[in-house]
């Protein structure tokens, strides 16, 4: 009985095992329960270690970002530190090379005094880069001290006739290069007066309105020189080459330029009162409104050469050669132009009152209105020459040779024709009887 009892006691109840049932039914629906509220305050609300993962990598992120601009800093202050560094560099070196080319100065300025050759022509090409390196700086002081260095060391006109030497020609080039321009600019004058040029080459150089007065110019070389409007009253330019030199305006009152070469040189507007010219050679040169008044060009060649308007009143132009010249509306006016040579030569309207053409060679001229008043023909070559309305009124024709000429509408008033030759293509005027002249039929 006790043991059914106690067998009885150890088994539980049916209620009891239901209820047991239930109750771990319902903690672990409350387990189940807990690990979804647990996930979801996972996914809401994040654990202490998440946020503080978060919070690293914002961190880094701030971080990386202030690395950045750290770097952009740095950098920064290294360009504007290389920046500074660089100028104070630059100008530093502007400072020493400013001193170098002081110096530099100096030195060629106090070569310019030395008794050597080869030092003197150092220092003029040490001022000529000088002048070129820093002209803000240098040209100015480089014109006036190669100036000053080339009138002291320049031989005067009367002393010894020797060549100046290469330190003073290679001066006048670089003055003709740099500084004489700025000097027309300003309408200045460089004057080179009474300097001894001899033998110099001075080919291309511009001494435009430079002031040579008196200079010896003797043989030198100035072929392509510019000389426009230049003072070179009185100088001496005996056998000088001038070829193709710009004469435009340049004053030449009684300049010697006996033998000189002025082939294809411009001489318009020149002024050549009394200048001697004798054997000059001018062939093609151009001499538009020149004033030759009083010039000797006896023996020179101006073949080719334009003279329209050219004043030649009483030049002398014996033995010169005038041929294919242009002498359109040119002053001839007393001229001496005997045994000249003016074959084909262009002297429409020109005015030869009382000029002297002494067998002058007129052969196939043009003369058309020419004035030839009193002017002296005497065995004048015309052939084929055209005087068409020219004034001949008192002309001197004796021994003239009219073959072939052209005197239509000629007036030869009181004009002398003893024995002057013709042949039946010359034409006179209307009305004009030749054997009333006591002219020779050809």
């Amino acid at each position: 009985m006790n043991e059914r009892r106690r067998a009885t006691s150890r088994r539980p109840s049916a209620v009891a095992v239901v209820s047991g049932k239930s109750a771990r039914n319902r903690r672990r629906a409350m387990t189940a329960q807990g690990n979804a509220g647990s996930q979801q305050r996972e996914i809401v609300e994040p654990s202490p270690s998440g946020w503080w993962r978060s919070v690293g990598q914002n961190l880094k992120s701030v971080l990386s970002v202030a690395t950045v601009v750290i770097a952009a800093c740095a950098v920064a202050v290294s360009v504007w530190a290389g920046v500074n560094t660089s100028r104070t560099a630059r100008e530093t070196q502007q400072m020493a090379d400013a001193v170098q080319l002081t110096t530099q100065f100096t030195t060629a300025t106090e070569q310019l005094g030395s008794s050597s050759a080869s030092a003197q022509l150092g220092a003029v090409l040490a001022v000529d880069q000088l002048m070129v390196t820093d002209p803000a700086t240098y040209k100015e002081r480089g014109c006036r001290t190669l100036r000053g260095f080339v009138i002291i060391a320049m031989p005067r006109e009367g002393q010894e006739a020797a060549a100046a030497g290469p330190s003073i020609t290679e001066a006048l080039v670089v003055l003709t290069k740099h500084c004489i321009p700025e000097y027309v600019a300003s309408s200045a004058v460089y004057r080179f007066a009474n300097l001894n040029l001899s033998g110099e080459d001075l080919s291309g150089a511009d001494l435009t309105i430079a002031e040579l007065t008196r200079a010896n110019l003797t043989r030198a070389n100035l072929t392509g020189a510019k000389l426009t409007d230049a003072f070179l009253n009185d100088a001496n330019l005996r056998r000088a080459d001038l070829t193709r030199a710009n004469l435009t305006g340049a004053d030449l009152t009684g300049a010697d330029l006996t033998g000189a070469d002025l082939t294809g040189a411009n001489l318009t507007d020149a002024n050549l009162t009394d200048a001697n010219l004798t054997d000059a050679n001018l062939t093609g040169a151009d001499l538009t409104d020149a004033n030759l008044t009083g010039a000797d060009l006896t023996g020179a060649n101006l073949t080719g050469a334009n003279l329209t308007r050219a004043d030649l009143t009483g030049a002398k132009l014996t033995d010169a050669n005038l041929t294919d010249a242009n002498l359109t509306d040119a002053n001839l006016t007393g001229a001496d132009l005997t045994d000249a040579d003016l074959t084909r030569a262009r002297l429409r309207s020109a005015d030869l009152t009382g000029a002297d053409l002494t067998r002058a060679r007129l052969t196939g001229a043009d003369l058309t209105g020419a004035d030839l008043t009193c002017s002296d023909l005497t065995c004048a070559r015309l052939t084929g020459a055209d005087l068409t309305y020219a004034d001949l009124t008192y002309a001197d024709l004796t021994l003239a040779d009219l073959t072939d000429a052209n005197l239509t509408g000629a007036d030869l008033t009181r004009a002398d024709l003893t024995r002057a030759s013709f042949s039946d293509d010359t034409r006179w005027p209307g009305g004009f009887d030749p054997a009333m002249y006591g002219m020779i039929r050809r």
